[in-house]
């Protein structure tokens, strides 16, 4: 099995790539080894433009395409039910920057009429994974995507308000989108860091997110062995 890790910062992964194998390296990917798998692991950087040109451009360069291609990552949470160090599988998710502002507050590029919310890939203007893991350890999620980290609350006010989602990342929609076009199989997986708050830094816990999604991607990729 080929497996494609994706991650928008190698902090976020480190506890993962330390317990691979290297095979090979470069300044774009690494090719890893576990067990009856490759896993090569792409940095694509933070936020939605470099992420979706790295994407695309290693599935360009990749033959035969990867099995799977798991996104995986810490995230804020605004659903108060999440815990710190939660880990959750993002089953649906939405672009939340994509639109304008007017006095009302913001429009998306659906609500203009700009885009149809059923052209492919979208359905009702979401990205909706057909793929999802059968394990009460991961917490179903809808998430929201944008290149802004919300951390006033205004800003967090206009987002939840437009968005009824759990957590929020800066790059899953963008890889959602990529792979739902390129028909190729793929899954999120983020750990809880931190709530959509006013910003404060000593509420965060990104060992504990980083140590738990180590956990859940060995615990993903076993059960992946067996699909």
């Amino acid at each position: 099995m080929h497996i494609l890790l994706v991650a928008a910062t190698k902090l976020e992964i480190g506890p993962i790539i330390e317990r691979l194998k290297p095979l090979k390296e470069d300044a774009e990917y690494t090719h890893m080894s576990y067990p009856n798998m490759t896993i090569e692991i792409l940095i694509t950087g933070v936020g939605i433009h470099p992420t979706t040109f790295a994407l695309t451009k290693r599935l360009n360069n990749l033959k035969p395409r990867p099995d799977w291609i798991i996104n995986a990552g810490i995230a804020g949470t605004f659903n108060d039910s999440l815990a710190i160090g939660d880990c959750v599988e993002v089953v649906e998710q939405s672009f939340g920057d994509w639109g304008v502002t007017d006095p009302q507050g913001f429009l998306s590029v659906f609500d203009l009429g700009f885009e149809d919310p059923n052209t492919t890939p979208f359905e009702q203007g979401r990205l909706i994974n057909p793929n999802k893991i059968d394990d009460p350890r991961f917490f179903k999620a809808t998430s929201v995507t944008s290149n802004i980290s919300h951390g006033n609350t205004e800003a967090i006010v206009s987002i939840t308000k437009q968005h009824q989602v759990d957590i929020e990342s800066m790059e899953g929609a963008a890889i959602a989108y990529v792979c739902l076009q390129e028909k190729t199989p793929y899954l999120e997986i983020r750990t809880i860091s931190n709530r959509v708050e006013i910003r404060n830094f000593k509420n965060w816990d990104i060992p504990l997110a980083k140590k738990n999604l180590c956990l859940r991607f060995f615990d993903l990729i076993e059960k992946l062995t067996t699909i």
